[in-house]
């Protein structure tokens, strides 16, 4: 993920989501907005936050709004998918979620998602591939992608079967 200091750049509003998990990452945040002397603004959100009040936030941003999300991850993931609708890049979002301390990881060969508690190697719960979770996330399964774990000997004969 994008460290703070680098993601500020180039911002001249930032907007903090955060529920009641998340309301303790903020603190530090808005010490480097303060110092940054950029403008802000902090979004409390409920258990179950309105889709048409985040929309309404959202929507009435000037251009060039940094995001900040610190939720639930049911809850992060609902502000995040709003924020694209109403056109937010990728860059303009920081996203955190923040909870269970599950992790989700689709399957490069059968795109299952499977849930974890740690980037240890498992097997997809659908193909029974042998997958190890990576760093590289994918807004469309909004999950890590889990590459194929190949033995010492798979990777020597360069054969790809699974043992």
């Amino acid at each position: 993920m994008r460290e703070i200091e680098n993601f500020l750049i180039d911002k001249k509003h930032v907007l903090l989501f955060a529920d009641d998990k998340g309301i303790s990452f903020i603190q530090p945040i808005t010490d480097q907005i303060k110092e940054k002397n950029l403008s802000f603004e902090i979004v409390y959100l409920p258990f179950e936050p309105s889709e048409k009040k985040l929309t309404g936030w959202l929507s009435n941003q000037q251009i060039g709004t940094a995001l900040f999300i610190f939720a639930a991850s049911n809850i992060a993931q609902k502000v995040y998918q709003l924020a694209r609708q109403a056109g937010y890049f990728n860059e303009d979002i920081y996203l955190q979620k923040i909870g269970n301390g599950h992790k989700r990881v689709f399957c490069s060969k059968c795109h299952f998602i499977n849930e974890v508690k740690n980037e240890e190697p498992l097997h997809c719960q659908n193909c029974q591939l042998r997958i190890k979770p990576s760093n590289h996330y994918s807004s469309y399964h909004h999950a890590y992608l889990g590459y194929p774990v190949l033995s010492r000997t798979e990777e020597c004969n360069g054969t790809f079967k699974q043992s």
